[in-house]
């Protein structure tokens, strides 16, 4: 079950990583602790994210889509589909650019949608709209808008 932090400052949140090559893995957490953020927790793929999901308290997922064993939407999907899960934040991290693949994770319910490679100035400011996401629904626990 998620934890409400009444702080929302990147070193309080709790981070999930998961993309199936370490070099991308790296990258990403690069990123992430250019802005403050310090709390990491890494999966090689979809499978490995839901058990560390379901076992751990994390604030933000950052997914890759094609994965092994379970892609990034099929984690999203699961997430999704249960209400105990409706404040944690996740974001697409992935070279899937098409405008149909943005679609589909946005109709499931996608915090954000990061296309690699990336900038840091964009990662930045895309982060900074999932931390204000995190902030409102942390306080109604849904990302449905019900």
């Amino acid at each position: 079950m998620l934890q409400v932090r009444s702080l929302l400052h990147p070193k309080d949140i709790k981070v999930l990583i998961v993309d199936d090559h370490m070099v991308v893995r790296t990258m990403v957490k690069n990123s992430c602790a250019e802005m403050g953020f310090i709390d990491f927790s890494y999966a090689q793929d979809g499978a490995e994210a839901l058990e560390l999901i379901k076992s751990g308290e994390f604030d933000i997922v950052l997914l890759d889509w094609t994965m092994p064993r379970m892609s990034g939407l099929d984690v999203l999907k699961a997430v999704r589909a249960d209400r105990a899960y409706d404040g944690l934040a996740l974001v697409m991290v992935t070279a899937e650019a098409e405008k149909e693949r943005v679609l589909e994770a946005m109709e499931h319910g996608i915090t954000s949608y990061i296309i690699k490679p990336f900038f840091q100035a964009d990662f930045e400011q895309k982060m900074k709209g999932v931390l204000a996401w995190l902030k409102e629904h942390k306080k109604t626990r849904t990302w449905r808008g019900d």
